[in-house]
């Protein structure tokens, strides 16, 4: 009787990817069937919860699947707290339908916002209608309880106002490179990314490479230089927005992946993604006030054809789209799967725009291309087993 009386519990909280939470008290008896039923039972999935419909559900710690057959949820409360509970037939929990969504926005996005670019005269406008749409899409959805989330609080909107900035400078920095360079010329410079990201984690994150991976960003960096001496439609003057975009493209990934798993893990990616597009549009408007494109503002919206305003709908929609696609993935996958899958968009946009855009160059140009292909997607199958 005094053993019972004094057995221990521990508290596992348990989070869903759509932000909400539930603490469960385990003990050394506490299997995790019951675990799950328990969990099941909270949040109101089921009133009674079978062996069977539990068995449709898996734990993630951080992105790994918990192996259940290796450690007892007592032994798991030994080094962690806390697990992320799916349901493994959901559509949300499945990662190649995020990495097609997100292709497919990815390659839209990129040629029809070079469309826009061109043939409009201030394009932070276009960015802030596609921005305003977004959030509503996003209110629409919860209204109708298609992707519910919890609106962030102020303590989450201030973590998030760093990110929402980077992401104002993404943008702004991919529409103006967009009107000043091609479409080859941005998608290869985008392929130092690994190679920026791998300086970074090496000098502050003690990040090792072996030879292999040395030589794959190496070729990144001499297939981009070739390329982009190659790139006749390139006005250097304008590069820099280029180079900022590819600085920007780096640093969020890092940044929003600390702020998602250290110090808000309980936000969903719906939420973040929700509260990233809110906090930006002040930003642009500061932006757009202290532009001169505020000036030409009228002119362009009066200017739009329907066929314009049917492509920033397009865009819109698949901005919303890759914003969603983009969190999902950093709950799910690591961020060399996610690496991979960029440079599978790249490569598909960089051929698309021939044929959109009738790009032209020499056989200079197409062998720094090449260089640069072959060495992201070496670096990313090095790093995968590393892992």
């Amino acid at each position: 009787m005094d053993t019972e009386s004094q057995e221990e519990f521990k508290t596992l909280e348990v989070r869903t990817l759509f932000g909400d939470k539930v603490n469960i008290s385990c003990s050394s008896q506490t299997s995790w069937s019951d675990v799950k039923k328990q969990v099941l039972k909270e949040l109101e999935y089921s009133e009674h919860p079978s062996d069977q419909f539990a068995s449709n559900y898996s734990f993630l710690n951080g992105i790994d699947k918990l192996h259940e057959d290796n450690l007892t949820c007592f032994e798991f409360l030994e080094n962690s707290k806390t697990l992320t509970i799916i349901n493994t037939l959901s559509i949300f929990t499945k990662p190649h339908i995020w990495i097609g969504l997100q292709c497919l926005s990815s390659i839209t996005l990129t040629l029809v916002n070079k469309h826009l670019s061109s043939s409009f005269d201030a394009p932070l406008m276009i960015i802030i209608i596609q921005t305003i749409i977004g959030v509503l899409a996003f209110l629409i959805c919860k209204q109708f309880n298609v992707l519910p989330f919890n609106f962030p609080t102020l303590r989450e909107l201030t973590f998030l106002l760093p990110t929402s900035l980077f992401f104002v400078l993404l943008t702004w920095t991919s529409f103006e490179g967009l009107k000043i360079a091609s479409v080859p010329l941005v998608t290869v410079t985008r392929n130092l990314v690994p190679l920026l990201t791998a300086i970074i984690d090496r000098v502050f994150f003690d990040y090792k490479m072996n030879f292999t991976i040395q030589l794959s960003l190496l070729a990144v960096f001499v297939g981009s230089i070739f390329y982009s001496f190659s790139d006749y439609t390139l006005r250097w003057n304008g590069y820099h927005w280029v180079v900022l975009n590819t600085l920007c493209t780096v640093l969020i990934p890092l940044v929003e992946k600390r702020i998602l798993n250290n110090w808000m893990p309980s936000v969903s990616p719906i939420s973040m993604n929700f509260a990233r597009n809110l906090l930006s549009l002040p930003i642009f408007y500061v932006i757009l006030a202290l532009s001169s494109d505020r000036v030409q503002v009228g002119v362009a919206l009066a200017s739009l054809s329907t066929t314009d305003w049917i492509y920033i709908a397009i865009t819109s929609v698949f901005g919303f789209l890759i914003g969603l696609s983009y969190f999902f993935l950093l709950k799910l996958v690591t961020n060399t799967s996610i690496s991979i899958a960029n440079s599978c968009y790249k490569l598909v946009t960089l051929v698309l725009s021939f044929a959109f855009f009738g790009v032209t160059f020499s056989l200079f140009g197409w062998c720094g291309i090449f260089l640069s292909f072959v060495g992201v997607f070496v670096f990313s199958y090095e790093s995968s087993k590393k892992k």
